[in-house]
């Protein structure tokens, strides 16, 4: 754990800090589904849920905000598509309600919303945010390269023109600028299979047998969270996380 204090700040980081996205989408799937293979107590999903948000909330990244936006469009689609009654959007509309509601209570008592609504909409601006011009640099130069060579890519370990790390020239936030470039349209294929596979497969086991949702659901949710923030920021490329994927 690491903190310090920046412009009246306060600035932590803890490794666990970028687990919080799963947490929120594993304890919220986990509640709207059915259980019939475990036993959950519900009272600590929800402590864990709100939890989650709020921690998301404090830690300021901006990636993990948009994440709890989608949340509701996210639960709404993967529910349809693993064939779940509709009853459900009863249930997902109620849990979002409450959720929202406790985050609402805590934002108006507790934080800057003018600060935080600044810090949001500067996803979207690239032209005067550092860190966003930062990701346009590198996508730009990385596509570039990937122009050069598409169907097989610049080989493993390639270096862009443009570096962002001098001790560390391979890495870059855009991860799937970077193994695009590197592997070329055909490696990228390939490479896509196993999470293809296994989302496909995962989706086919729930369908056939809606007793399997309580284990398969919330790891999945899990994992579609962590491969859209990682676009972004390069999560499933550090040990860390890759049990993500081998659960």
């Amino acid at each position: 754990f690491k903190y310090g204090l920046y412009d009246g700040f306060m600035e932590y980081f803890a490794p666990s800090q970028s687990y919080l996205p799963y947490f929120l989408y594993f304890s919220i799937s986990l509640l709207l589904i059915p259980h019939e293979k475990m036993k959950i107590n519900e009272k600590c999903l929800i402590l864990t849920a709100l939890l989650s948000a709020i921690l998301i909330l404090v830690s300021g990244r901006r990636a993990m905000w948009l994440t709890m936006g989608i949340l509701p469009i996210y639960l709404i689609v993967a529910l349809s598509v693993f064939k779940h009654k509709k009853t459900l959007l009863i249930k997902i509309c109620i849990l979002c309600f409450i959720i929202g509601a406790i985050i609402s209570y805590v934002l108006v008592k507790f934080f800057d919303l003018d600060y935080m609504y600044t810090e949001l909409m500067s996803s979207f601006d690239f032209v005067s945010n550092d860190s966003n011009i930062e990701r346009v640099l590198q996508g730009r130069t990385i596509l570039a390269d990937f122009w050069r060579s598409p169907l097989f890519g610049n080989g493993i370990g390639y270096v862009s023109s443009y570096i962002r790390t001098p001790n560390r020239p391979w890495e870059y936030e855009l991860v799937y600028h970077y193994l695009l470039s590197s592997f070329g349209v055909v490696g990228m294929a390939f490479l896509s299979i196993p999470f293809i596979w296994v989302i496909y497969q995962s989706i086919k086991i729930v369908r056939l047998n809606k007793s399997f949702s309580d284990l398969i659901i919330p790891s999945i949710s899990g994992l579609i969270v962590f491969l859209i923030i990682n676009a972004s920021n390069p999560y499933l490329l550090k040990f860390d996380f890759l049990w993500i994927f081998f659960l």
